[in-house]
């Protein structure tokens, strides 16, 4: 009964209804963007650990025991496999992390028509004050122009998730294939170790 209220208030005030739109999208958008910097920052620390770790191991010569033990240099192929798996991950993670503006495209592009939004600090910061008063007092005059400011804002939006998640889904794939090879060679060279007949 809520939902057929809501409708009904919807059809009855459709400036609402796209007030309301404009507020879920905005809303959604920045939860998904904070949604995949959380997971960046996951993956990143998860990586800096194992990289730590892993340098520590090494350092210690835990795996160069003594010069003769030749036996060893083997599980030198699992520890390098693992620390270039973390060590890409954490690359793609960084970059899914780190802050991306959408710069409007020079010339005529086909798909913004060389459209701007002044909704967007990076077009509002080289301009004056009186420059940018005049701008958003013309602005708000045309219902028309608010909205298409707010719907290149979102489009902008949406392409800076898109490239996000993008490198983050290929930061969690680098992840967990290297760190399935890395588990298996370093079983395979254990069992080696442990039974020279293999």
């Amino acid at each position: 009964m809520e939902n057929q209220n809501d409708i009904k208030k919807l059809k009855k005030s459709p400036k609402g209804g796209r007030q309301t739109l404009f507020r879920v999208t905005y809303r959604t958008q920045i939860n998904l963007i904070r949604i995949a910097d959380s997971k960046a920052n996951m993956i990143l620390g998860i990586n800096a650990m194992i990289i730590s770790i892993l340098i520590g191991i090494i350092s210690s010569k835990f795996i160069f025991t003594a010069p003769e033990d030749v036996e060893n240099i083997r599980l030198v192929i699992p520890v390098v496999c693992i620390m270039l798996t973390a060590l890409i991950s954490a690359i793609y993670a960084i970059r899914s992390a780190k802050p991306r503006l959408i710069r409007p495209a020079k010339g005529n592009d086909p798909k913004t028509n060389g459209k701007k939004s002044y909704l967007f600090f990076e077009n509002i910061y080289a301009m004056k004050l009186d420059e940018y008063l005049h701008t958003m007092e013309n602005l708000i005059e045309s219902s028309k122009d608010v909205y298409e400011n707010m719907i290149i804002d979102i489009y902008n939006q949406s392409k800076v998730l898109h490239m996000k998640y993008r490198l983050l889904r290929t930061s969690y794939i680098i992840f967990m294939y290297g760190l399935a090879i890395s588990i298996f060679l370093f079983l395979i060279f254990w069992l080696m170790m442990k039974d020279p007949a293999l």
